[in-house]
């Protein structure tokens, strides 16, 4: 086996453990192009890559010192056999060993890194719930419901990159030499230490800066803003443009803080912030004037404790459905 045969050898591994860079991939590519018999041995290494893994993932338990054991079996096995060329003489079945021997390799590799350093990617997921999370250099994250989080278990050796889809607050520790970057599906958060909300979703993403500076990017086309604490801003995703403003709305972490406060509101903009804070869907019957203003402050109180004090104050009326609350009288 040539050298370039063992360096194609390791790039076809790093490729089918989704290590392998886009510049390794084009070289196995390059190399896959080269002969039918290069083409026959890559879909060995596939199908025996992916029986591998199916049978360890089928597998309930793993005894590492096993598995550990047999790598190194399997690796004195194969230095002590005798180097067989690659050519185009080289039969089906000899071949099919030798594959099936690397790919054993891989495969104890693969079960003997996974049980004992886990997986390499760190996901949270919320659905109904409000989850809080503190990473390794101490930057707290607030997720709400719906939201996707990850970040790497590299996550501040050498930068402090996180993925994010839905909303969550942070709370970034300060690190001038290393920027805490949030890869939303559209857009690049950039931070040295400061707290803000982000909220991404398929029609836009929003920032809402609390204390210091942000800077907000389109991964479209680069374009970005400045934020400073105070400021919101939103990319609209079909156009690319952004919108920037001064935050006028207090209420824009109530679903972090479960505090609502509204001075002279509208109707609507109160069930709206409600909706949003507590993940409910309450509607106005048609005919309710909407634009009747409320005044009223809530702190830490359950939704139905929410309803009847509007239900006092403003002389309301609603229906409870299974899935569904509808306002049907409004007394102002």
């Amino acid at each position: 086996m040539s050298k370039q045969d063992l360096h194609i050898d390791e790039l076809i591994a790093k490729s089918l453990a989704g290590e392998a860079t886009a510049e390794e991939n084009h070289l196995i590519d390059e190399w896959t192009l080269e002969s039918d018999e290069n083409k026959l041995a890559l879909n060995e290494y596939k199908k025996l890559f992916e029986a591998s893994n199916k049978h360890y993932k089928d597998t309930p338990t793993i005894d590492v010192n096993q598995e550990w054991g047999t790598f190194q079996q399997n690796i004195n096995q194969i230095e002590s056999s005798p180097v067989i060329p690659l050519t185009a003489a080289s039969s089906r079945g000899t071949w099919y060993k030798m594959a099936a021997a690397f790919l054993l390799i891989i495969g104890s590799w693969y079960v003997i890194n996974y049980y004992v350093n886990g997986p390499s990617i760190i996901e949270y997921s919320t659905a109904d719930n409000i989850q809080n999370i503190e990473l390794p250099d101490g930057t707290e994250v607030t997720l709400n419901n719906n939201t996707t989080f990850s970040y790497s278990k590299a996550y501040g050796k050498e930068t402090r990159s996180v993925k994010l889809s839905g909303e969550a607050f942070f709370d970034v520790t300060p690190d001038k030499e290393n920027p805490f970057v949030i890869t939303t599906p559209y857009s690049l958060v950039k931070v040295l230490g400061t707290s803000f909300n982000v909220n991404s979703n398929e029609s836009n993403s929003e920032v809402i800066v609390s204390t210091g500076i942000v800077e907000f990017l389109s991964t479209t086309s680069e374009l970005g803003v400045i934020l400073k604490a105070g400021d919101r801003a939103i990319l609209d995703i079909e156009s690319d443009q952004f919108e920037t403003s001064n935050n006028e709305d207090m209420n824009h972490l109530a679903w972090k803080t479960r505090v609502l406060i509204f001075e002279a509101n509208t109707l609507n903009s109160v069930v709206s912030a409600i909706n949003r804070t507590y993940n409910s869907n309450i509607s106005i019957s048609e005919g309710i004037a909407t634009e009747c203003e409320v005044s009223v402050s809530f702190e830490n109180q359950p939704l139905d404790e929410v309803l009847e004090i509007l239900k006092s104050t403003l002389d309301l009326e609603y229906t409870t459905l299974p899935d569904e609350i509808i306002i049907t009288k409004a007394g102002c």
